[in-house]
């Protein structure tokens, strides 16, 4: 399992086995990313000023790169090459002087490209020392019309038009909508909470109801619907968790988490793109919520990106979790990848350069480790795929390294859309007890009907009362006069409305995640949507009391 230990990771996973002391990793498989001929060269003077056009490339410079006599040549490749599903090579440039020269100053390079960039989607320049040699994406601009590329260097190598879909390609979807047998929830539960993931393009796909076996247990099936690793912790213990076919992510994490002091550690799994798992709960105090809290954290990302680079080997999930967490092992050792804090846009740029490094530099240590760690059939089975496709998995980590620049550029919005914590939520509540039965055990047995309060309305204007928490991780927000919270009400549908959010105009009320349950009482102002596809119901709260 994956131990932390002082910042450093160490490797001990539980499909440990069998290597042979005398193994010797080889060499892998490699393969040019342009076999072809060029479609276009060019040998023109480098001891002038330049503006030359090779093939849809332009090349200048105000000043001579080379001494007397000496050429530049160009060449030019026009195929698309696939980096990834959602990354594309569009075209190659080959500038070089004689001997490995590098030029004397730096020439200016405008890229043609031949169709409009699509919204959404972005440009990155990759460059390389060679033609099946790691890739460095450097500062590029896209023209205003989406057509053109341009780029300086006083570098000459390979360099790569590459084309991203940008946040598609980052929260594009990964998973199906998992199926719950029995879709009715335990009596005690009042409703299961959650963004209506209907549309299928929601970051979590999510069902809920009781567990088959035992009746009294609410099971969440969840869905990690993103191309990002995502870690899942529950605000209380669960009875059961099941993670699926890729074995041993929930049994790593947990040893990984255990040089960690944080109790959230233990109520934590990560979750690979595409993966599901299930989570079943007992009943407990009626006015304690559960939560699932999805989030990209730091480390979750980086197993998902290493999970990601060995999707062409035809490996079960449990022999590619194994190799994820080896990746993590040898291309991060030295390195504190935290495992509940949530990853913003410079995380993903600064795991996929060590990443992409490692791939190229650390093949023989990461064979190695794996052989370590990989009973001997598994290991059999893995070898051939893994020596004979890592000219696949260094394409993958190319194309990991343009998609973490590609949304780092877009900074802030990419991060609201990765991290939104509403939209990667589940709330459980339970059912409130009648008013002369809260001191004691919680009861699903309803209210008499001649005691039932009329039906609520939502109508602006109209009057509210409640019984609500606070919905943690979302902190009160304070001004001079008001405090504002995020909530989630017993009473308010959970279908109709996400959350509700409430405006109390005494800032002084004090409120912490174990302060329980509030009564709310005011009206309703308004209701919000989210980009997301979910509601919010708003409130203007006039008195608000414990209990």
């Amino acid at each position: 399992m994956l131990h932390v230990v002082g910042g450093a990771i160490t490797l001990t996973l539980g499909l440990a086995g069998c290597g042979t002391d005398d193994f010797a990793p080889g060499t892998p498989h490699r393969e040019p990313l342009r076999a072809e001929a060029p479609a276009h060269t060019k040998t023109v003077a480098a001891d002038s000023p330049l503006a030359v056009r090779v093939g849809s490339y332009q090349v200048r410079s105000r000043r001579p790169i080379a001494t007397a006599g000496e050429q530049l040549e160009m060449a030019t490749w026009d195929s698309k090459v696939k980096l990834s599903e959602d990354v594309t090579s569009f075209s190659t440039l080959k500038l070089s002087l004689p001997g490995g020269d590098q030029p004397e100053a730096p020439v200016q390079v405008v890229h043609r490209l031949p169709m409009r960039v699509p919204a959404g989607a972005s440009v990155v320049v990759g460059r390389s020392e060679s033609n099946d040699g790691p890739m460095t994406m450097i500062p590029s601009d896209l023209s205003q019309d989406r057509r053109s590329v341009s780029f300086r260097t006083s570098h000459f190598s390979w360099f790569d038009t590459i084309v991203v879909r940008g946040i598609p390609a980052l929260l594009g979807t990964r998973g199906s909508e998992p199926t719950c047998e029995d879709p009715r929830t335990p009596r005690w539960v009042s409703d299961v909470i959650y963004p209506d993931t209907s549309s299928g393009d929601m970051p979590m796909l999510v069902c809920a109801g009781r567990d088959p076996a035992d009746q009294d247990l609410v099971v969440v099936k969840v869905t990690n619907n993103r191309g990002t690793g995502m870690a899942m912790t529950a605000s209380k213990d669960w009875a059961w968790v099941w993670t699926g076919g890729a074995g041993g992510v929930k049994a790593t994490v947990a040893d990984w988490f255990s040089e960690i002091s944080d109790p959230e550690a233990d109520r934590t799994v990560f979750l690979m793109p595409g993966q599901q798992a299930h989570f079943a709960f007992r009943e407990g105090d009626w006015r304690d919520m559960i939560t699932l809290q999805g989030t990209v954290s730091v480390s979750s990302a980086a197993y998902g990106m290493a999970w990601d680079l060995l999707q062409d080997l035809e490996v079960s999930a449990p022999t590619r979790t194994v190799l994820a967490g080896v990746f993590l092992t040898v291309c991060f050792a030295d390195a504190e990848l935290d495992p509940l804090a949530r990853a913003g846009v410079s995380d993903l740029r600064d795991l996929a350069i060590p990443l992409a490094r490692c791939v190229v530099e650390s093949y023989d240590d990461i064979v190695e480790a794996a052989n370590r760690e990989l009973d001997a059939d598994a290991w059999d089975r893995t070898f051939g795929d893994l020596k004979g496709k890592w000219h696949r998995v260094r394409r993958r980590a190319s194309a990991a390294l343009a998609l973490a620049v590609s949304a780092h550029r877009l900074g802030d919005s990419a991060a609201d859309v990765l991290q939104d914590p509403y939209a990667r939520r589940v709330t459980i509540a339970s059912v409130i007890p009648p008013r002369g039965h809260r001191g004691g055990s919680p009861t699903a047995t309803p209210v008499p009907a001649e005691s039932e309060a009329p039906e609520a309305t939502y109508v602006p204007g109209s009057p509210f009362e409640d019984s609500c928490v606070v919905a943690w991780p979302t902190a009160p927000l304070r001004t001079s006069t008001s405090i504002s919270m995020r909530m989630s009400c017993a009473g308010v549908p959970g279908e109709e409305f996400l959350f509700t959010d409430v405006t109390l105009d005494d800032p002084s009320l004090v409120v912490t995640p174990s302060t329980g349950a509030l009564t709310v009482r005011g009206v309703v102002e308004d209701t919000a949507a989210s980009g997301y596809g979910y509601n919010v119901l708003l409130v203007r709260a006039d008195q608000i009391t414990v209990g």
